[in-house]
């Protein structure tokens, strides 16, 4: 008997064993070298005979202080013209004040440092995370560890370990053609110095053009395994020319939601805005950005994040033909050559054995204003290469897609909210979206860090095919949200006839909530919302519906989840989550743009002028919520 038990336990350790080692295969021991974004590596000056190094970026707080106090007169008048309505004359306060702490970034018209300004060495025995773990832990000179929390994530979940990953820094006043053959130079020590044939690239980004740039130039050398692009500019952004040119016009709705993310945990910010804080801030960025212009008006950089349709501008207004001529020269290559190319480049890299994967945002504005849909700072069509709705439309029902990248009739490639057609992006197959997800934020949220991690450190996905719990099109849950919600049988952003219920979790922090309505806007079904309905954080609510799901296909719907904090008497929140009817025949598309945003009920209720100072109070959302749980109640 005990010889039988002890052949059933060696038999279940094999098995065991077989299944850690088929886990493990899938896991990538490819070294891998993270490459940031814009401005995130620090810049400094060495310091000579022992001196302490002059941090220029990320600024130093004391250098700041001293600059308030060396100039305190003009600080103080202009503090008190903005008691008196002069927010112009504080906007170029403060825009000589930040020139003042970063001058010593400025470049020379060639583009070139007119400071000795250093970042930190590029040595693989250096800048690998088990070593700047080590540096930063002494409290050194480096003040954070780049891409910290992702470092730690990928450890403490076993895809990684420390002295695998590196960390490229570079001076970020650079165009991506300079920076390129950097990275060449670091991808060569890697490999030199872990005994690899190759490295895979984590990209964020400025991080992604410049990875794109490298490619471009040596994709036949076969260094590279894989390369994930998160939310890349691959044909730059909006945000240099509106800055330049003093023409911000931002977002307050967003602004606050931006703000509310970052801080996370549930924070709200939105009471502390009045009505006129959305001019005044944008007055105070306009007057702002004309100090901080002489400082980057000859970063390489600048030039090469900008959209190709508005560089030619750029180029005529802020450079000198002549003494700019090198900056010129490397940026036209850049949009002329590099950014046209970018789907024939990635296709080739895939051939050579490079595979590519990008990462991109949508369903925000972009944070200087415009119409251009993305993550605040990205373009989605410029990160993903797909055809995209401008903000606030959608393609109208019925539309599956230009098909121009992919054809296959099996692949849907038109988002949940119908803004989006990946049929035409740059890579179809390998292109996943997150809806209302910020720029380069994916640090803070579960789905996201989850995702580049698995695209990152292992095999397993392939395409966006491969796991439905990874679709190409998937919801933001920034703990911020509140509320995370999907039908119980279809995948995230879609409903049919064989779902019965719509999941609704709580994903904020630490918050309880109490989940008061739901709203379908496009379908006539009604929720039954249990009684006890208040949820934990990370607890689910499996909320039922009667009604039919109409017999269509293609079709947009909104699904709005109307919360409360527990505790809050005036947390009173929506979230809205346009999904798509999968369920029939799709109707015959007819061309165009609609509206994306549904009239609601609050909306047809008030006059244009009340409800729009509502938006303008940013409290709509809240509005909304309470109208729509007093609906259900029967009161309207």
């Amino acid at each position: 008997m005990k010889k039988f038990i002890s052949i059933l336990l060696c038999a279940a350790i094999l098995v065991s064993s077989l299944g850690i080692l088929a886990a493990a295969q899938k896991k990538d021991e490819t070294p891998v070298i993270f490459v940031p974004g814009f401005l995130q590596p620090y810049m400094y000056i060495e310091g000579e005979n022992g001196a302490e190094d002059e941090y220029l970026w990320l600024p130093q707080k004391e250098k700041i202080f001293d600059r308030i106090i060396d100039d305190m007169p003009n600080f103080l008048l202009s503090i008190f013209g903005l008691l008196l309505g002069d927010v112009e004359n504080f906007g170029e306060t403060l825009g000589g004040g930040a020139y003042a702490v970063a001058e010593k970034m400025r470049c020379n018209p060639d583009g070139s440092s007119v400071y000795p300004v250093v970042h930190y060495k590029n040595d693989p025995a250096e800048s690998n995370a088990a070593n700047l773990k080590k540096i930063v832990s002494k409290e050194a000179e480096r003040k954070n560890l780049l891409f910290e929390s992702f470092i730690d994530y990928a450890v403490a979940n076993g895809y990684a370990e420390l002295e695998n990953i590196f960390i490229f820094e570079y001076d970020s006043r650079f165009d991506p053609i300079v920076l390129a053959e950097e990275l060449r130079d670091f991808i060569k020590a890697v490999k030199k110095y872990t005994g690899s044939e190759k490295v895979n690239l984590f990209t964020v980004s400025y991080g992604g053009l410049i990875t794109s740039t490298y490619l471009y130039y040596h994709m036949n050398e076969k260094d590279i395994g894989k390369a994930v692009l998160n939310v890349p500019p691959l044909q730059g952004t909006d945000f240099p020319d509106r800055l330049f040119r003093q023409n911000v016009d931002l977002p307050l709705e967003t602004l606050v939601d931006f703000v509310e993310s970052v801080l996370g945990a549930g924070t709200e910010v939105a009471s502390i805005f009045e009505a006129n804080d959305g001019d005044f801030l944008n007055t105070t960025l306009n007057g702002a950005s004309g100090g901080m212009l002489d400082v980057v008006r000859n970063w390489s950089t600048i030039y090469a994040i900008t959209s190709t349709d508005l560089y030619e501008g750029m180029k005529k207004d802020f450079l000198d033909p002549v003494a700019s001529k090198a900056i010129i020269k490397n940026n036209d290559i850049i949009h002329y050559e590099i950014m046209p190319a970018m789907k024939q480049t990635f296709e080739k890299c895939k051939k050579l054995g490079t595979d590519i994967s990008i990462i991109a945002c949508t369903g925000i504005d972009i944070c200087l204003g415009g119409s251009l849909n993305g993550d605040i700072l990205v373009p989605t069509y410029s990160a993903s290469g797909a055809t995209v709705a401008e903000l606030g439309k959608r393609f109208a029902d019925g539309y599956t897609g230009k098909k121009t990248s992919c054809s296959n009739p099996a692949h849907n490639h038109v988002s949940p909210s119908m803004e989006v057609d990946a049929s035409t992006a740059f890579l179809p197959e390998n292109t996943w979206f997150i809806e209302d997800s910020y720029h380069a934020m994916f640090e803070l949220e579960d789905y996201a860090i989850s995702l580049a991690a698995k695209l990152v450190f292992t095999d397993e996905l392939k395409d966006v095919h491969s796991d439905p719990a990874y679709p190409q099109f998937e919801y933001s849950n920034n703990p911020h949200r509140g509320v995370y919600a999907k039908f119980n049988n279809s995948l995230s952003g879609y409903v049919s006839s064989k779902d019965t219920a719509l999941i609704v979790e709580n994903i904020f922090d630490e918050s309880i909530i109490k989940i008061t309505s739901v709203v379908a806007n496009g379908m006539e079904i009604d929720f039954d919302i249990p009684f006890a309905s208040m949820l934990k954080p990370g607890e689910k609510l499996e909320i039922p519906f009667s009604g039919d799901i109409p017999k269509v296909g293609t079709t947009r719907t909104d699904i709005t989840v109307n919360f409360v904090k527990a505790g809050i008497s005036s947390g009173a929140t929506a979230v809205n989550f346009p999904m798509t009817i999968n369920n029939g025949k799709a109707p015959e598309y007819k061309g165009g743009f609609v509206d994306t945003d549904p009239v609601s009920g609050l909306e047809a209720l008030l006059p244009d002028a009340i409800y729009n100072l509502l938006v303008k109070l940013t409290l709509r959302k809240a509005s909304e919520s309470i109208f729509d749980t007093l609906a259900a109640a029967f009161i309207f």
